[in-house]
């Protein structure tokens, strides 16, 4: 064992110490709490669940064209592509790797080895997207119709694509996310060009008996040696991760857990929006412009300027209460639109 190792275990032993003399919660009440969020979850899993299952009951019983059929059978693979982008979203907003600041402070200041410390981080990262993959993997078979080994296999792929993704988001966090940016931007036009097929009935139907088989098998393979192969590099590359963006990510984690908490998402897009333009750091000002009540337009024109991803993202949006109609969910197209909205 290395001397490094030692060090780092000392450390953790004597903040183990230190925590444990100024705790401020029984076990009791930790117990508690644990109750309530494992039967919140399972009550929240089970609604949904269901409300899953009906929806695509009622889908089905209400798809009765051809291009209904063909939307359905390639909609779950649209969606496999978009839990891809969602992950690496999440995975650059958080870091993938983080601490809180006060880790940051005093114990990611220390003179020792980063890799021995970021270690556990790195495989939490990893179980983490691996699970959140499975659950959103079987939402997607479920939707989809799937048969049980069907929806097994496709839930391993996307479990373990989302693995890959969140490892090679823990490679780029050193660089700052450029290439991770960029390859959230491809994802996501690849899901509104599968969406826009959708809409307008331009897609090829998938023969069931043919979307699994010695193909799927080998890209499984392929899939889960990229994501061990990513995973040994950003454990290389560990040591290059700069403390101000791990702790910056454990900061947004605690805002926005306080502002769901509170059930408020205009409070949860204000930090999000904060974190953007802190990391952005500065902008161009501009001088001038019209007076009186044309200010305020001049001022959203100059706010579009700046963010012009926002209204792309919104004219994109508008192909999803075309792809509900399409698959034939005229009861809830409003609904979609306005949640879409």
């Amino acid at each position: 064992m290395s001397a490094g190792t030692d060090e780092v275990r000392v450390l953790r032993r004597q903040v183990r110490d230190w925590r444990e003399g100024r705790s401020e919660r029984n076990l009791h009440e930790v117990l508690s709490d644990a109750y309530i969020a494992l039967f919140a979850a399972v009550m929240l899993g089970a609604m949904g669940f269901n409300v899953i299952r009906q929806l695509r009951v009622e889908a089905t019983d209400a798809c009765g064209s051809v291009a209904c059929g063909d939307a359905r059978s390639a909609l779950p693979w649209i969606f496999a592509l978009a839990i891809i982008g969602v992950t690496l979203v999440v995975a650059r907003l958080l870091g993938p790797l983080m601490i809180s600041p006060a880790e940051g402070a005093w114990l990611y200041a220390a003179p020792v080895d980063r890799r021995t410390l970021l270690r556990p981080r790195l495989v939490l990262a990893a179980v983490f997207s691996f699970i959140a993959g499975a659950v959103l993997g079987v939402i997607d078979s479920t939707i989809g119709g799937f048969g049980l080994v069907p929806a097994i296999a496709f839930t391993v792929i996307i479990s373990v694509g989302a693995w890959a993704t969140a490892m090679f988001a823990a490679l780029d966090q050193p660089h700052g996310g450029r290439f991770s940016r960029i390859v959230t931007w491809v994802v996501a036009a690849g899901v509104w060009l599968g969406l826009v097929l959708v809409a307008i009935g331009e897609v090829p139907r998938l023969d069931p008996a043919q979307r699994f088989g010695p193909v799927s098998a080998a890209a499984l393979l392929v899939i889960l040696i990229l994501a061990a192969a990513l995973m040994m590099r950003a454990n290389a590359a560990l040591a290059d991760v700069q403390r101000d963006r791990l702790a910056a990510g454990g900061s947004l984690l605690t805002s926005l857990s306080g502002a769901f908490a509170g059930l408020d998402p205009a409070l949860a897009y204000d930090v999000l929006m904060s974190r953007r333009w802190r990391d952005k750091a500065t902008v161009r000002p501009v001088r001038g412009g019209p007076g009186g009540a044309w200010a305020l337009v001049w001022r959203d024109l100059i706010r579009l300027r700046r963010s012009p991803h926002t209204l792309v993202v919104l004219a994109a949006c508008l192909v999803v209460p075309y792809v509900a109609a399409t698959l034939g969910l005229g009861k809830v197209v409003t609904l979609v639109a306005v949640l879409t909205g």
